[in-house]
């Protein structure tokens, strides 16, 4: 009789114990991805979290995939992945005919018990085709040049300096850039005759292609 007494004891403490909690051992991040030009939350989205960690006791110097997902009609996203060492973590979030977005994220703020919160907000492209003409004589000393004052690219190929043409000339070269924006520009002609600073603008629509023909 006492037998059954301690063991009924035993099973209703067992019962009654307080179910322990747990722990998570993972890193989470989350957010939601818009469009720039419209605000609108955006499908179709790639997010990925890309790691650089250590391996054989040291940082290797090359970005791998942590956590990916491609994000609904309401434009969220919600990544996990198991814990460990890193020296960087970047979030990178990826759509055709926007321009990609790559961002840093702070190491320190990643721990267990911490979601980090995060909203990306990626840019339609468009792109601006730059034909430059003189197929007139012209001097040693003519020539012509212009900048684009404004643009915001998405790769180094182009710039916002000064581009300067002698002679006879018919080039044109292409350049991405971000859409739905009005992109400031100045064009100088100087020759034995004329000396002239134009200022002007043109309006590089989302997903579209625009002409901007120089002729002198």
């Amino acid at each position: 009789m006492k037998t059954l007494y301690v063991l009924t004891i035993v099973v209703g403490a067992i019962l009654f114990m307080p179910s322990c909690k747990k722990e998570n051992t993972d890193y989470r991040i989350g957010g939601v991805v818009y469009s720039a030009n419209n605000k609108n939350k955006l499908s179709g989205v790639q997010v990925a979290v890309k790691k650089q960690v250590v391996a054989s006791g040291t940082f290797t110097n090359s970005f791998t995939t942590a956590a990916s997902m491609t994000t609904a009609n309401d434009g969220g996203f919600s990544l996990t992945w198991p814990r460990e060492n890193f020296a960087a973590l970047q979030l990178v979030c990826s759509k055709d005919q926007y321009i990609t977005v790559e961002r840093d994220l702070a190491v320190t703020d990643f721990t267990t018990d911490n979601f980090i919160m995060t909203d990306v907000m990626l840019h339609p492209e468009s792109f601006i085709r730059v034909h430059i003409n003189n197929s007139g004589t012209s001097q040693p000393d003519d020539f012509f040049r212009y900048k684009l004052i404004n643009a915001e690219f998405d790769c180094n190929c182009c710039d916002n300096g000064w581009k300067e043409f002698h002679g006879s000339i018919d080039t044109s070269y292409e350049c991405r850039l971000y859409g739905d924006t009005w992109i400031k520009y100045m064009r100088q002609i100087v020759t034995t005759d004329l000396d002239t600073v134009i200022n002007d603008s043109i309006w590089c629509p989302a997903f579209s292609t625009v002409d901007l023909d120089f002729e002198y």
